[in-house]
């Protein structure tokens, strides 16, 4: 990557190089990455409105948003992407009949490091069984995983049944259940698995 030649700010770190191209150079802990940049000088943030000041620490904090084709605060979107999570996960357990208290958010079990970090997982109680179900997203694929808030899971050989021939990362143990799904389709899908699998099910019987 060329350097800047021609700086923008009064650090040095965003400028143009000896081909005209928008660079920034962002330092850290391992030496400083130059990388091109969009110019964000006359840009906003779609989501809180806000744009970016003239420094590499504000304009490292931007991402393109393919959606709608256009780049936004990175920030802004992990708190996005979060608030739509929460909403996903809890209709997807409405969709599998599950009775539970709430969603709890719990620290992100994937990433411990840079932004993305701070987009929670969540923990859910059932309340006619002892079970509680931890789900979130790693990278590309959701986490959901059941455990016992006593005993042991002792329908976890029925549920690695259901998933013979099921190739995704999976683990069944009385402790521990676990299963990585693709896509939203494959959450919902799995989520209903295991609750059939365990009979975690709202029986509509019992309330009418």
């Amino acid at each position: 990557m060329s350097d800047i030649l021609r700086p923008l700010d009064e650090a040095g770190n965003i400028g143009f190089d000896e081909f005209d191209q928008l660079l920034l150079a962002v330092p850290q802990e391992a030496g400083t990455v130059i990388r091109s940049t969009p110019d964000l000088r006359e840009k906003r943030c779609s989501i809180c409105g806000k744009g970016w000041e003239l420094n590499a620490e504000a304009w490292d904090d931007s991402m393109f948003w393919s959606a709608h084709e256009e780049v936004v605060h990175e920030s802004c979107m992990v708190r996005y992407r979060s608030l739509q999570d929460r909403d996903d996960f809890r209709r997807r357990f409405i969709e599998a009949r599950l009775r539970f208290r709430r969603l709890e958010p719990i620290f992100n079990q994937y990433r411990t490091r840079g932004r993305w970090s701070a987009r929670p997982w969540y923990q859910i109680s059932l309340l006619d069984y002892p079970v509680d179900f931890i789900i979130g997203w790693r990278k590309r694929v959701v986490h959901i995983e059941a455990v016992p808030r006593e005993g042991q899971l002792d329908w976890w050989e029925k549920a690695a049944q259901a998933f013979v021939g099921v190739d995704v990362t999976k683990s069944f143990s009385p402790s521990r259940i676990y299963v990585h799904a693709w896509n939203e389709e494959k959450e919902k899908e799995y989520l209903w698995s295991l609750a059939k699998a365990g009979r975690l099910q709202l029986d509509k019987k019992r309330f009418v």
